[in-house]
């Protein structure tokens, strides 16, 4: 059955007629979210959701037909009620995080029929939610739209809300594997924007396998990134491990400690055991790192991480790039190499 979008209060009244009870809230694992809505005026239809600090949701799926009718009644009222939990959080850039539905259970069986008060009721399945498996993306107010699609845009803007200056409004979680989304209102959205901007400040480097050609020598590198907000990555590496493998070419450096860290260009690298080897596996938090760094006795800017291990022990990451500029070799891109080093000229 082909739905139509139209926009405005009635889908939002008759959504709101159909919300399910919020049950008790188990330990908080993310802020709250808004109600969700996947409605349209034509047909009267809607599908409404409500999902858990959690994870768990619960949401149900209404379409009245006043037209099809037969013996013993008047009206045909496709349903669903459901319920499930989300899995898999993780945040894709600053206004955006994705989920996966680990679980989804229909209350009927779907094809289900029965006549009741003069309406026949058939069982159907949750529209709009994806299968199990299935991702959803969470969109927060301020997500820009200029790459959305126009499908998508339209199902967001289903509440009512129009974006301004290119960005959304409102909360809106995105089915991908269908093109369809659930909205929010600009009231609700804007009660728990709060919660999610604050949630959203931790900071997150994502574990990134890189293999850099180095002089033309392919070699893996247990990288982490940095995501800005379109989700572009920018790659972070442990010193040490750089310094071993940069040992034989003219951008050797040589790496002590003494309360800073200090680098020492042209100098043989002397191993501590450390390199190329990953005290943590998956994505970590972070913190800015305040530790100094010293090239041949003077100070330098650079950005850096500070990851840490599972005792607290803290591990400095540096931007590759800074660390080219400055000690003089090449970092760069291409779509046939990939990330590349190269070293001529350096020191």
């Amino acid at each position: 059955m082909k739905k139509t979008i139209s926009t405005g209060a009635l889908a939002l009244l008759l959504c709101g007629l159909l919300a399910a009870p919020a049950g008790a809230a188990a330990e908080k694992r993310l802020p709250e979210l808004p109600e969700f809505y996947f409605a349209s005026g034509a047909g009267a239809w809607c599908t409404e959701l409500v999902i858990h600090t959690d994870g768990t949701f619960e949401g149900s799926y209404h379409d009245s037909n006043m037209g099809e009718s037969g013996p013993g009644y008047n009206s045909t009222v496709y349903l669903c009620s459901f319920s499930g939990r989300l899995t898999g959080l993780k945040q894709v850039d600053a206004y955006t995080w994705s989920m996966r539905v680990e679980t989804l259970t229909l209350r009927d069986e779907e094809g289900k029929e029965w006549v009741e008060d003069g309406v026949k009721y058939i069982a159907s399945g949750p529209y709009g939610m994806p299968a199990v498996g299935g991702e959803l993306r969470l969109y927060l107010p301020g997500h820009p739209t200029d790459a959305f699609s126009e499908e998508l845009l339209s199902w967001a803007r289903s509440t009512g809300a129009e974006p301004k200056e290119g960005k959304l409004t409102t909360f809106v979680l995105h089915n991908v594997s269908e093109e369809q989304a659930f909205s929010s209102s600009e009231e609700d959205s804007a009660r728990r924007l709060p919660q999610w901007t604050a949630f959203k400040q931790e900071k997150i480097a994502y574990a990134s396998t890189q293999t850099i050609s180095v002089d033309g020598w392919r070699v893996e590198f247990q990288a982490y990134a940095l995501k800005d907000e379109k989700g572009n990555d920018t790659n972070y590496i442990k010193l040490r491990d750089l310094a071993s493998i940069l040992d034989v070419t003219q951008a050797r450096f040589e790496v002590r400690w003494d309360g800073a860290v200090n680098i020492l260009t042209d100098l043989p690298y002397t191993p501590n055991g450390s390199e190329m080897k990953t005290p943590f596996a998956g994505n970590r938090t972070y913190e800015e790192d305040t530790t100094v760094t010293r090239i041949d006795g003077q100070p330098v800017e650079l950005s850096t991480i500070l990851l840490k291990d599972d005792k607290g022990n803290g591990y400095t990451y540096y931007k590759l790039r800074d660390l080219g500029d400055a000690l003089g070799f090449t970092v760069g891109w291409s779509a046939g190499r990939g990330i590349y080093i190269e070293t001529e000229g350096a020191g």
